[in-house]
């Protein structure tokens, strides 16, 4: 069993699949899943979605199918007792590692010993979150796993901040440096009300980040125009609700002052959640680590998933460390231990 759930996980990061480019590892899995006996739907997102005949009310298991760059011709192996690339591109765990202990535990738990399955496996996760598209009214699953945390493997995370982009365009005035009274400087008005903020870890649940700037185009005009995009992260929607206000209040005033305009776009991305631990689903997961003799770790993430989107639909979805090192980089790795252990816990879950 171990040897072919390694050629499963070489299969899947052999297809190249970046975010928007998912077309022939949906093939892939789709093969697989209807293999497996499962009827099988692909959305217009691009979303596998798939039923499985098993025991009782449906239980969901949920991973993505794309990978950041870069992420083509990845040419695996193992060292060291760890799965690796050949430092060239990324591995592709990130989420491959789930996708493929999912496909093996169809394989590994017959339908008579198992629950009743439904599975997604998204798209565009790592960028605009294909899994917004799915038709949630259409799932009858009220409890999920997803495995898409870069922790070790007994982890759980209890905690995940609602997560928001923004685009601000700043609008002066364009005029010739000789008579820069003529003009408004955007640059100016976005130098101020940046100044007037405050970036980074703004209190102990939230984040703020401008990651883009793009203005001016030739240094003899003052700059009608500046760019800005950003993200705020938190684990309290208050403090996120009051980050977002206070960015638009402030870039607005400061074009006001200087006679510009602002523009403030937020591009939601994800609700937070919070699982008390003591919860039905921590204390099942509990269960499952002590049979398979693992350390539950329980911690908080300020990092999104799928697990995200899941809850905020209703599903009581958790998500799990999934033993892989290092994502997004060329360094990225995951001990075959790692890959077996997240097999079997699929396997158990699926199983209780």
């Amino acid at each position: 069993m171990r040897d072919r759930l390694i050629q499963t996980f070489y299969n899947l990061v052999k297809i190249d699949s970046p975010s928007g480019g998912e077309e022939e590892i949906i093939k892939f899995v789709v093969k697989k899943l209807t293999d497996a006996g499962c009827k099988v739907y692909v959305d217009s997102a691009g979303n596998v979605l798939a039923r499985c005949k098993g025991l009782g009310e449906p239980v969901l298991l949920s991973a993505h199918l794309d990978t950041v760059e870069p992420g083509r011709n990845i040419k695996p192996k193992i060292k060291n007792n760890s799965l690796v690339s050949d430092d060239t591109t990324i591995l592709g765990a990130d989420n491959k590692v789930a996708v493929a202990s999912i496909l093996d535990s169809l394989i590994t738990v017959p339908a008579n010993k198992r629950r009743s399955l439904e599975i997604i496996l998204s798209v565009r996760e790592e960028t605009d979150g294909g899994i917004n598209h799915v038709d949630f009214s259409e799932l009858k699953s009220k409890e999920g796993l997803v495995a898409d945390s870069g922790e070790p493997i007994g982890t759980v995370i209890l905690a995940s901040p609602w997560i928001e982009d923004f685009e601000i365009g700043v609008f002066g005035e364009a005029a010739h440096t000789s008579t820069p009274e003529e003009g408004i400087n955007a640059i100016s008005v976005a130098a101020n009300a940046i100044s007037n903020l405050k970036w980074g870890k703004i209190n102990e649940v939230t984040t703020t980040n401008i990651g883009i700037i793009n203005g001016g185009y030739v240094t003899n005009t003052v700059p009608p125009l500046v760019e800005i995009k950003g993200e705020i992260r938190s684990f309290s929607q208050e403090s996120f609700k009051n980050a977002k206000s206070k960015i638009d209040k402030v870039f607005q005033s400061e074009a006001k002052i200087l006679g510009a305009k602002a523009s403030l776009n937020h591009l939601f991305y994800c609700k937070g959640y919070q699982i008390p631990k003591d919860s039905e689903i921590v204390q099942k997961l509990a269960g499952i680590y002590g049979k398979l003799k693992i350390t539950p770790r329980l911690v908080s993430s300020f990092g999104g998933s799928d697990a995200n989107v899941l809850r905020a639909n209703g599903i009581n979805a958790i998500n799990i460390g999934d033993g892989v090192e290092n994502p997004h980089t060329v360094e990225e790795r995951v001990s075959v231990k790692s890959l077996v252990q997240l097999r079997d816990i699929i396997c158990e879950y699926i199983s209780s």
